[in-house]
């Protein structure tokens, strides 16, 4: 059963890469030519090159590790291997939650957990349709590695005398899977310190009074965090650089003090019911995780559930530090954290499933259970058929129409062209392309006025938002193309689809 729904959760989203051939919404570009880049040069870059500029200190690259070595192996486009592989990561999920829940709370709870984050919620397979395939790949690692951290603080606590090797094997193991989250997603890496600061914390409360199992939990501990430095270190230390440059080298600054308030800052948003609810999880999972945590805090598992709901308390403090106004605190925002509450969730339905079968006797509890496994299992496939069919269509920018103007491009226009292309504003800072002409730069090598999202990590960002701006000249009642002719411009493209955000160029007027 385990493994016919870990093959149902794969076909879901390999399906829908089969079906939506060109990754979705915004950030897939970047992702997209930094695998053609792996691919083509057989390492991991430090900028964007030949695309463009963009310095790579501050960004996360392990994803490209994986996918690019897919696009060589397999000679497939890299938009392509990108997709196939994010998604692959997104179907395998589902074994974290599996593991997690098996070695901590029953194997019964492990497959309803799979079935819960594989089948039944939308999340994390909606993640397809806004492209944040590094912040899902970080995810499919992150309980598989905090599950083996506790496992690993509990070899050595209490079998360090007869299972030396194995036991720092494990811390080595547990270090490689910690510092393997990281480098798929700095931020996804800050929801897991939590986790693990909780594990580690209860390890010790077990412990006491014992000295040497004091000692060898500290151990271990201080073991698994050099591993992980060490492993993460040539990502860590630029990205930290850039990270205190990028606030001004300042680690408290008081509110009466600063210029601009964080917590205006349209990049940060409020956790809310609303905002849980339509990104997060739906309310029949949120109201069974929430029986979870009441019924395990009451039963069996009591530790575990204090575990995952302290954690929860943890992310949402996360979540919403950026209003104490410290920009050292804002290093994440509400919804990267909402999205990735689909996983304490599966933890406690889990939980609440073991627990609700404790109330049973043992003969009702074996005439039973045949029937209910199979109910699950079939209420997961038929919740796959919805993970097959939410799509979010306008969120898919790129067709077949527009590959082919793609071609002529290529073909028919000068290698330093630079186009105009249907432009929004997804901040005042931030800008990206709103229908096919968004993909010019991978598919033509050609430039475009938006750049990519992570155009700002590096130089020439400013004419990127002077173009931009330019471009919205071309929206009003008599467009003007005086201002991009001296900005450069020689060409504006005009997809295939209309644009998500419902503003056109009207090609008549131009």
């Amino acid at each position: 059963l385990v493994l016919a729904v870990l093959g149902a959760t794969l076909f879901t989203r390999f399906i829908l890469a089969h079906q939506y051939p060109y990754p979705a919404w915004t950030d897939s570009l970047h992702h997209s030519m930094l695998t053609n880049i792996v691919a083509s040069t057989g390492r991991l870059p430090y900028d964007l090159l030949p695309y463009s500029q963009t310095s790579l200190d501050q960004y996360h690259l392990g994803l490209y590790a994986l996918s690019g070595s897919l696009q060589l192996i397999a000679d497939i486009p890299a938009h392509t291997a990108l997709l196939w592989m994010a998604q692959a990561l997104n179907g395998l999920c589902v074994i974290g939650v599996f593991l997690f829940l098996d070695r901590k709370v029953s194997r019964l709870a492990g497959l309803i957990g799979m079935v819960a984050v594989g089948l039944l919620s939308f999340q994390p397979a909606w993640y397809v349709n806004w492209g944040r395939f590094t912040q899902i790949s970080s995810q499919a690692v992150l309980l598989i590695s905090a599950v083996v951290t506790w496992e690993t603080v509990a070899v050595w606590r209490e079998e360090w005398s007869k299972e030396k090797i194995q036991a720092v094997i494990l811390a080595l193991l547990a270090a490689i899977l910690i510092a393997g989250v990281f480098l798929l997603h700095f931020r996804v890496a800050g929801n897991l310190l939590p986790l693990l600061i909780l594990i580690v914390f209860v390890e010790f409360i077990r412990s006491w009074p014992s000295k040497k199992e004091l000692l060898f939990t500290g151990l271990c501990v201080t073991l698994i965090v050099l591993f992980s430095i060490i492993l993460i270190s040539p990502a860590l230390i630029p990205a930290i650089n850039v990270y205190f440059n990028n606030i001004n080298d300042v680690v408290l600054k008081p509110i009466d003090t600063q210029s601009q308030s964080i917590a205006n800052n349209p990049y940060h948003t409020a956790i809310d019911f609303l905002r849980i609810r339509v990104y997060g999880i739906k309310p029949w999972l949120m109201a069974l995780s929430l029986a979870g945590a009441v019924v395990g805090l009451w039963r069996k598992n009591r530790t575990l559930t204090i575990v995952i709901i302290l954690w929860v308390i943890l992310l949402f403090l996360e979540g919403i530090a950026y209003t104490f106004n410290i920009p050292l605190l804002a290093f994440t925002n509400a919804f990267e954290v909402i999205i990735m509450f689909y996983i304490p969730a599966s933890l406690l339905v889990g939980i609440l499933t073991e627990q609700i079968f404790l109330f049973i006797s043992q003969d009702v509890k074996s005439q039973i259970m045949p029937v209910f496994l199979w109910l699950i299992v079939f209420s997961g496939f038929i919740g796959a058929h919805y993970r097959i069919t939410e799509i979010a269509d306008s969120r898919y920018l790129m067709t077949k129409q527009d590959q082919q103007a793609m071609s002529w491009i290529k073909n028919n226009t000068s290698e330093d062209a630079v186009f105009a292309i249907h432009t929004h504003f997804w901040l005042p800072n931030a800008v990206h392309g709103s229908d096919g002409g968004y993909w010019i730069p991978y598919f033509t090598s050609r430039q475009t006025t938006t750049d990519t999202m992570i155009a700002s990590l590096g130089p020439g960002y400013d004419i990127v938002l002077e173009r931009s701006n330019a471009v919205l000249a071309l929206y009003e009642k008599d467009p003007s193309v005086n201002e991009l002719c001296a900005l450069g411009v020689d060409y504006i493209y005009i997809g295939a689809k209309e644009p998500f955000d419902g503003k056109s160029f009207d090609i008549n007027a131009l």
